[in-house]
């Protein structure tokens, strides 16, 4: 049994008792919830960390096509209609240089409108 060995040389401790046992599972669950809470916040820091790569990733593309929209409009001229690059052999009436026929179509309508908006308002005077 127990006489066969000198429990005091081999330097064990004395068996736990309720009141130790209770010490230590609450100081292993404080342990359990600080692990926990540290995780937690890593896991919000590595979240935000994203959103701001996010968000530079995000502004970095935004710029970039802004400025392939300025490079676009420097090589070839806008369109007097809808403003966008003229890429093929422009179509042209009068003065103004379209990218299609339906542009072409669609200034003219609105030339006429507004000059015909002009001659009423002349005739109201």
């Amino acid at each position: 049994g127990e006489d066969a060995f000198d429990w005091l040389a081999a330097a064990v401790p004395e068996p736990l008792d309720a009141a130790a046992k209770a010490a230590k599972r609450a100081k292993d669950a404080d342990k359990k919830k600080r692990q926990r809470e540290r995780h937690r916040q890593l896991k919000l820091r590595a979240a935000e960390q994203d959103k701001l790569r996010a968000d530079a990733d995000a502004a970095a593309r935004a710029a970039q096509a802004a400025r392939a929209r300025l490079d676009d409009l420097a090589d070839h001229p806008p369109c007097d209609h809808c403003r966008r690059p003229i890429r093929a052999a422009p179509f042209s009436r009068l003065d103004f240089r379209y990218c299609s026929s339906d542009c072409v179509q669609a200034h003219k309508r609105a030339l006429a409108a507004q000059a015909a908006e002009r001659r009423i308002a002349a005739l109201q005077r």
